[in-house]
């Protein structure tokens, strides 16, 4: 049986999120809150730039802050500048090496998302 694409149990960090558990299949997903309801806590804990204090935290059955994790996600932060004269591929190439990625699984991936037009882009010309 596949792995939840996330799964969450009694997960929790002091003053942040008590005991969150759920589980979610592939897709996109969006994270609807009030301010302060630990939203970007959590979404910290599932990139791996944060611990959590209790609980545990899966993607595609591996510990967020493994290798095999990184692999398999994708993190942009809201706030996030690259030098204004990079294409959004030479990022992407950098992104999939980091990550020891072939660039076109990486390429394949953004065509998926309907991404590919924007990859021969200056980075500074995307908005937010």
């Amino acid at each position: 049986m596949t792995p939840a694409a996330v799964s969450v149990m009694g997960l929790g960090r002091k003053g942040r999120l008590t005991d969150v558990s759920f589980d979610l299949g592939q897709g996109a997903l969006a994270l609807i809150g009030p301010n302060g309801a630990g939203k970007s806590t959590l979404l910290h804990i599932l990139v791996g730039r944060l611990r959590q204090h209790s609980g545990t935290a899966r993607l595609y059955g591996h510990a967020p802050r493994t290798l095999n994790a990184a692999r398999q996600r994708a993190y942009v932060p809201q706030q996030i500048q690259f030098p204004a004269h990079l294409q959004v591929q030479e990022i992407l190439m950098a992104a999939a090496r980091a990550k020891g990625c072939d660039y076109e699984l990486a390429e394949a991936a953004a065509a998926r998302m309907g991404l590919a037009q924007f990859l021969t882009r200056r980075a500074a010309a995307l908005s937010g």
